[in-house]
């Protein structure tokens, strides 16, 4: 194998996906390693933490349903940026962002995308917050 075989083999960075909702997780972590990212998977709050706080490598990005039940979107992204302070959000949610900016999903670093999404939409989003991070 050349060098350059191995390189293009590596994850280009590290997702957490976190959403209730056992399809759209599923999709989008086919959608996100089609595009050659390194994908962790949690179902809840709760267990995106564990999940964060047991990978030893970064997590360069969080992809995060915003109303779940237990643990708000907005909840775990909070206790995540304790964890690993700085890493971008991606919110996503089946209802309109108007309604979502109540549940305070804001600020630096976080984004957010209408499901359901395309791959287009996501791979695009996704490139647009960790290419800026």
């Amino acid at each position: 194998m050349t060098e350059s075989t191995e390189t293009a083999r590596e994850p280009r960075a590290t997702i957490l996906v976190v959403d209730d909702d056992d399809g759209v997780r599923r999709i989008s972590r086919r959608m996100l390693e089609r595009s050659g990212y390194h994908v962790l998977e949690a179902a809840t709050g709760p267990e995106a933490l564990d999940v964060a706080a047991s990978h030893e490598g970064p997590i360069d990005l969080m992809v995060v349903d915003v109303l779940m039940p237990g643990m708000t979107g907005n909840q775990a992204s909070h206790h995540l940026r304790d964890l690993r302070p700085g890493v971008p959000i991606l919110c996503i949610s089946g209802h309109p962002e108007n309604e979502v900016v109540r549940y305070g999903i804001a600020g630096h670093g976080t984004a957010f995308l209408q499901k359901p999404f395309t791959f287009e939409q996501l791979a695009g989003a996704v490139q647009a917050l960790i290419g800026a991070h």
